[in-house]
């Protein structure tokens, strides 16, 4: 990730700064609230959620932003000279936000959460723990 990082900084270096920016802002907002106020404010909400809504967000993110207006055809983009674009947005949050709370919520049904055992109930084991003794001679 590190090399993939530098690789794209000397390739847009003396380009416009503000299509990184607005990549960055893109993913933060795609990912952070809708873990955050899931892990808040629902119940059963699992760590699968918070997968899903980050490793199904990000690339979302990315291939808008690459297929953006930020990215070409326009003159303030990334590349002015080439129109590749087919995405009609600049910045893709008004997707990628939504699709971040809808990941999270079907990662976080997807795997089912087991019900806590009662402190009065059976485990099932069979047997009663066994008392703890101390040592003979202490």
């Amino acid at each position: 990730m590190g090399a993939l990082a530098v690789f794209v900084a000397t390739q847009t270096y003396g380009r416009n700064p503000q299509v990184l920016l607005s990549f960055s802002f893109a993913a933060a907002a795609s990912v952070l609230p809708p873990v955050l106020l899931y892990a808040i404010f629902r119940r059963h909400f699992t760590a699968a959620g918070v997968r899903w809504a980050v490793y199904g967000t990000l690339p979302l993110v990315a291939v808008l932003m690459a297929f953006s207006p930020a990215a070409s055809g326009t003159p303030i983009s990334l590349f002015p000279d080439r129109d590749f674009h087919w995405f009609p947005l600049q910045t893709p949050g008004l997707v990628t936000i939504p699709a971040g709370f809808l990941l999270a919520l079907i990662g976080s049904r997807h795997v089912p959460v087991p019900a806590p055992p009662d402190a009065g109930q059976d485990t099932g084991s069979g047997t009663a723990p066994a008392p703890v003794t101390w040592a003979a001679g202490r």
